[in-house]
């Protein structure tokens, strides 16, 4: 949405880890006060993954899925299950549906490394810092190896 990138968010996040673990502060006390944190970083590694799919929908001249309110379904959605969810399979190419799958995989244990360790790793910070076109473009050709046209 704007601001620092990821990585100096992060930077952020690590002091007040370190300043708050010198406080004595409990683990269950610091994980509570990183939920929103990694609630948004959620958000953003799944902005970057429904980005690629809709270029990849509508590459294959197919209408991507209507957007959805992150912040109504990402808490209490099952997150590997929301982002393929939002892939049309049965439509796609069977090639283009297994990379967008793998990519949906990869995502979701990006989300998954996050949570289990309460820190944003370098891999998501590398995929959320893609938010900017010509990022996302590379992105695509990387997974498909072609432009994002058919």
């Amino acid at each position: 949405m704007g601001g620092k990138t990821a990585d100096k968010r992060r930077d952020v996040a690590d002091q007040i880890d370190k300043a708050l673990a010198g406080l004595n502060f409990d683990r269950d006390t610091l994980a509570a006060l990183k939920h929103d944190y990694l609630f948004f970083v959620r958000y953003d590694l799944f902005g970057t993954f429904d980005a690629i799919a809709s270029m990849n929908i509508r590459a294959n001249k197919l209408t991507p899925k209507p957007g959805i309110n992150l912040l109504e379904e990402l808490p209490d959605t099952d997150f590997r299950s929301l982002c393929h969810g939002r892939i049309p399979k049965a439509d796609l190419p069977p090639q283009d549906a297994a990379i967008l799958a793998n990519f949906a995989d990869q995502v979701a244990d990006l989300d998954e490394e996050c949570r289990r360790t309460g820190r944003v790793t370098d891999e998501a910070i590398k995929l959320i810092d893609a938010y900017g076109s010509t990022e996302r473009l590379m992105l695509y050709r990387q997974l498909f190896g072609r432009e994002p046209t058919s």
